[in-house]
Parts: structure tokens; C-alpha cells; sequence
């Protein structure tokens, strides 16, 4: 199942099974308010190999930072218990876990969809692909995922730096 947050308001959404794999949906979001918050997920709380990936579609970059996906508190000068992917039309940006950015310029249009991953392999590698292709990778020391226990992992919201939601389409 998955909980969305609306603009105040938490909505619950069933696991539909199928038989074989069918995609006919995608999550939206407005841009204005609106998450999806996987809860803690603790298995990759301390992960070193672990790969996140999903398909998205924007239709606008309304802030300095959108969010696509995330994790962790704010912690202190840095931040260093967050770990989150940021979009705009000049590029992505891998925010992982301190003081550090890592920005792969590259042109993101919107109405376009997009396959991301974000592959860390190891406790200090970073490598980053858009639509199958290496965009760079870092050696670089991280927290974990999410960091601290209780923490959320979330899709298109970053409510601790409101507004940097997501407006367009996020899946898979």
C-alpha cells in the first residue's frame, strides 16, 4: 500500500494485484503540497548496496530544488541525515547526506518521461543514470538512506524545506 499526503489531507491506496505486470497508472503531483511517504524503511536505513530507481515526468520546475525522492531529518549545519534527488531543466541533483551536492548537467524537458537510478555501491560510491546512461559517479563518505530510525522515506515532497514538491508524474 502507499499513503499520499494532499495538501493536509493523508490518503491510503490498497496494493492492487494483477496477474503479470501492468502499469496503467502513474502518481501525479501538483507541485503544491502533495508526497508520497513510504514510511521507515529499515532495511535500507544502512544499506551499501543498494539501488533506487523510478520513471518521471515533469511538468514544470517551479523551485530551486524538486524533489523526486528522499529521506531523513534535517540534522544540524548540513543536514547531514538527508539524502535526496532534485530535479530541474539544467539538471539532477544527489543531495547525500552532508554538506555536499552532486549536479549531473543535463537537459530535462518537461513532458518528457525519464528513467533515474541512483546506485551506491559500497560504502562510498555514488553513480547516477538517466535513462540508461552514466551520468557520473563520486567517491564520496554518506550516511545512510534515511539515517536515523523513524525517519521516512518519501516521493515528490521534501517537507522540511517546503515548497520543493514535485509537479508532474512519478513512477514505479
Amino acid at each position: 500500500s502507499i499513503v499520499v499526503y494532499d495538501s493536509g489531507v493523508w490518503k491510503g491506496f490498497a496494493n492492487e494485484a494483477s496477474s503479470g505486470f501492468a502499469n496503467s497508472h502513474s502518481l501525479y503531483f501538483d507541485g503544491t503540497g502533495d508526497l508520497a511517504t513510504c514510511g521507515d524503511i529499515s532495511a535500507i536505513n544502512s544499506a551499501s548496496n543498494v539501488t533506487i530507481a523510478c520513471w518521471v515526468k515533469a511538468d514544470s520546475f517551479p523551485y530551486a530544488y524538486n524533489s523526486i525522492w528522499g529521506g531523513g531529518q534535517a540534522g544540524g549545519s548540513g543536514h547531514p541525515s538527508r539524502f535526496w534527488l532534485f530535479a530541474t531543466s539544467s539538471g539532477l541533483t544527489v543531495w547525500n547526506g552532508t554538506s555536499q551536492n552532486f549536479s549531473f548537467s543535463t537537459t530535462v524537458s518537461t513532458g518528457t518521461w525519464y528513467h533515474t537510478a541512483v546506485v551506491i555501491s559500497g560504502s562510498n560510491n555514488l553513480s547516477f543514470y538517466l535513462n540508461g546512461s552514466q551520468l557520473g559517479s563520486t567517491v564520496t563518505t554518506f550516511n545512510s538512506l534515511t539515517s536515523q530510525s523513524g525517519d521516512n522515506f518519501e516521493i515528490a515532497g521534501n517537507p522540511t524545506y517546503d515548497p520543493y514538491f514535485w509537479d508532474g508524474n512519478i513512477d514505479e
